[in-house]
């Protein structure tokens, strides 16, 4: 059995890490009147020019698709940077099946 240290050598140490963010419901996200994302990225800090990167289920994004230039439009008119193209991944099991997508996700968000 190991010998425990003596007490003067311990230091405890503790992390926290809290998150909060908002969740908020919306519909027409992209109509270029709504300014309910533009809020979310601003409201902690409405000085500054927020980035978003997008990366969409390629399923959604066949069904919407003016979705990448709706994105586009809205992001201009509420001066939201975009950290880079908006991308597409596979949908459903097909993305949770293959680290590759993952993989990729994050490369993304590295190269943003």
């Amino acid at each position: 059995m190991a010998t425990a240290p003596d007490p003067s050598e311990i230091h405890l140490q503790r992390i926290r890490v809290p998150f909060e963010y908002p969740v908020v419901f919306s519909q027409g996200l992209f109509d270029p009147t709504n300014e309910t994302l533009a809020w979310a990225l601003t409201r902690l800090e409405p000085e500054r020019s927020p980035r978003a990167l997008f990366v969409l289920d390629d399923g959604f994004a066949a069904a919407w698709p003016s979705l990448a230039s709706d994105i586009a439009g809205y992001t201009a008119r509420h001066g939201i940077t975009l950290a880079g193209p908006v991308r597409e991944v596979p949908g459903g099991e097909a993305s949770k099946a293959d680290h590759r997508t993952v993989d990729a996700v994050l490369q993304w968000i590295a190269d943003a």
